[in-house]
Order: C-alpha cells, then sequence, then structure tokens
C-alpha cells in the first residue's frame, strides 16, 4: 500500500511512535557507556511544612482562635467628636453607642430623628447629618433623590458601626 493513502491521522502516529522508539533506542546505548551513579543518602523528596508556618495565624490551623471581646461604645451622643472614615468614601462610624437605639425597624428609627438635618448647611454643634446620598433611589434614575430615606438605607447599623478602641486581628498597611 503507498504511503499516500495511509490517512493523515495514522501517518502522524507511525512518525512518533519511530521516533520515540529511536529515542529510546539511543538513550539504552548511551546508559550502558556511562558509569553507574554514586549511592547517595539524601532524599530528594520536599519537607513537610509545619502548619505553624502557614498563613497569617501565629499557631496551629487547627487552633480555633477567640479574639478579645472589646470593651463597647458606652459614650452619649454628643461626648466625642466624629471619627476619622477608615478610607475615603467609606462610611462614617458612629461615636457613641447605639444599643440603646436598638432594634431599627419599619416604623421606628431613632437614628433618623437626630441625624435628618438640612445637609445644605449643617451647624457646628448639630449631629452629622445624613447624607444626601441616602435619599436616592439605587434602583431607578441616578438624578432621583427624593425626599425620604430609601428602604436601603434604613437600617443605619448595616454600614454604619460604632467606634470601639480595640486592636486589630491583622496588621492593616493600607493607606492612600
Amino acid at each position: 500500500m503507498p504511503w499516500r493513502s495511509i490517512p493523515p491521522a495514522a501517518l502522524w502516529l507511525i512518525v512518533m511512535v519511530a521516533s520515540v522508539g529511536a529515542g529510546l533506542a539511543i538513550a539504552q546505548d548511551a546508559s550502558q557507556d556511562a558509569p553507574a551513579p554514586a549511592a547517595t543518602t539524601t532524599s530528594a523528596r520536599p519537607q513537610p511544612i509545619a502548619d505553624t508556618e502557614i498563613g497569617l495565624a501565629k499557631g496551629s490551623v487547627f487552633d480555633v482562635a477567640v479574639p478579645p471581646v472589646p470593651a463597647g461604645n458606652i459614650s452619649d451622643p454628643g461626648d466625642l467628636p466624629p471619627v476619622g472614615r477608615a478610607f475615603p468614601s467609606a462610611p462614617p462610624r458612629v461615636p457613641h453607642a447605639v444599643a440603646d437605639f436598638m432594634p431599627i425597624t419599619r416604623e421606628e428609627n431613632w437614628c433618623v430623628d437626630c441625624h435628618m438635618l438640612d445637609w445644605t448647611a449643617p451647624g457646628d454643634d448639630e449631629p452629622t447629618a445624613i447624607s444626601f446620598s441616602h435619599y436616592m433611589n439605587l434602583r431607578g434614575e441616578a438624578d432621583d433623590i427624593g425626599s425620604k430615606i430609601v428602604g436601603a438605607r434604613w437600617v443605619c447599623v448595616s454600614c454604619h458601626l460604632p467606634d470601639v478602641d480595640t486592636p486589630p486581628l491583622v496588621e492593616n498597611t493600607f493607606a492612600d
């Protein structure tokens, strides 16, 4: 049978098998001429990594670390100045205790009672005014600013957390 009648895939397979066979024959001849390798006592296996060296935790990965319970913020509204933001455009942190103002329900939100101010001209001794962004319908037009706080922004503590004095669990080197 002439080689032109062999399908290209079969021809390719024949060439590959012949090449591998020739390479093995050459390798066998070379190994017969080469001296035997010296015996080594060390293994080339990778050494296991201790679980205390993995990750950010400074102990076993099987230990369940219990973070320290921070002391709650017990200051009254107006006692402390506003707290700086964690990063630009982050929600402001609440500088006073909020436990007495919970739960926030559909009918009652004590945060709004104090912080719903005229945000065009806030006073120095007034609470921080609720941002106009809280009146924007996020599911509608970008310029659609209503007269009431949008329902998605009603539960303030979803974003605004009370400030507590506690060390971070992991060092943060974030900078602008």
